[in-house]
């Protein structure tokens, strides 16, 4: 019986990745290098929570960006495959005879055992592990699962792509504690001629409180206002899964490790009470609320950026 993962501060493709990496016996963490960051892009009449992004590589990319890092330093290879349902039947047959592991990628509203897919239709992704002798899939799916959960035969028109994962020897060198480190600060301060993260945390909140930003992210239906208290979200865990690399890195200067990781632990509170105060807001649409928040967030751009000038003037 496979054992299945899951960890909340892990979006569907992490836990994905990460009961992957189980059966295989592998690591994964250094997919989340790049995992402290932020995007916003203000754009006249364009609504904020679109505008809104976790990681500087943009929703559709994220993933194909930690599949990269996970090859990399990992050796775990993965494929994209696109094609027609026919097609899909006989690859996903021929590549099961030979063991290997498939990475599935559909909308959530089709997958049948998510009980409120209806709602929101956003990516979703879920492994292949085997075919019974009745042509019943049973995927390995943690997000909303704790049991394997059969992939029905109708549902299979609704694949938008197929990652064949393979494992392959490599020889790297991981990058130590420091270099994590130096490596996520610089990337935070942005390329030359863009903006920092931090200049968009600041834009983000100024914006909050403009009447024709916010009011086009407050519908009556909290779940369909839902979608800034998700990317929020996201945000409050890349901080948890950069932290939680870090915390497993061995690092020669323990006083310098302790004070990264509290200094990442008390920007993932002041995340969290962002994102709480976003919640209270869809529910209760106070302008007063989205004003503490955009002082909450002026608030933790500095300190991410004390963060970051602090790393950089060490390492």
């Amino acid at each position: 019986m496979e054992t299945i993962l899951n960890k909340k501060n892990y979006s569907c493709f992490e836990n994905t990745i990460y009961n992957l990496a189980n059966l295989l016996g592998t690591k994964y963490q250094y997919i989340f290098m790049d995992s402290w960051s932020f995007y916003y892009n203000s754009k006249p009449n364009v609504p904020l929570d679109e505008s809104l992004c976790d990681n500087r590589y943009l929703t559709n990319s994220l993933n194909d960006h930690q599949a990269t890092l996970l090859s990399k330093y990992h050796g775990l290879s993965v494929e994209w495959i696109s094609t027609d349902i026919a097609n899909y039947i006989s690859f996903i047959h021929s590549v099961r005879q030979n063991n290997n592991v498939l990475i599935v990628e559909m909308d959530t509203q089709h997958v049948g055992w998510y009980k409120l897919g209806k709602i929101y239709d956003v990516n979703h992704y879920f492994l292949i592990l085997y075919i019974d002798e009745l042509d019943d899939y049973y995927c390995l799916e943690s997000y909303f699962s704790k049991s394997l959960q059969k992939l029905n035969f109708d549902d299979i028109i609704h694949i938008k792509r197929i990652g064949l994962v393979e494992k392959t020897p490599i020889k790297v060198i991981l990058p130590n504690f420091n270099e994590v480190t130096k490596h996520a600060a610089i990337a935070c301060n942005g390329e030359s001629g863009t903006l920092s993260d931090f200049e968009m945390m600041k834009l983000f909140a100024n914006d909050l409180t403009k009447n024709d930003k916010h009011k086009n992210i407050y519908k009556s239906d909290i779940l369909n206002s839902a979608t800034i208290a998700r990317k929020l979200s996201y945000i409050v865990n890349g901080r948890h899964n950069i932290c939680e690399l870090l915390a497993s890195l061995e690092c020669s200067n323990k006083k310098y490790k302790s004070f990264i990781i509290e200094s990442l632990n008390d920007i993932i509170l002041n995340w969290q009470v962002i994102n709480n105060l976003i919640i209270k807001w869809l529910y209760q649409n106070k302008i007063s609320i989205l004003h503490t928040v955009t002082n909450k967030i002026l608030e933790v751009s500095l300190l991410e950026q004390k963060l970051s000038d602090d790393i950089l003037s060490i390492t």
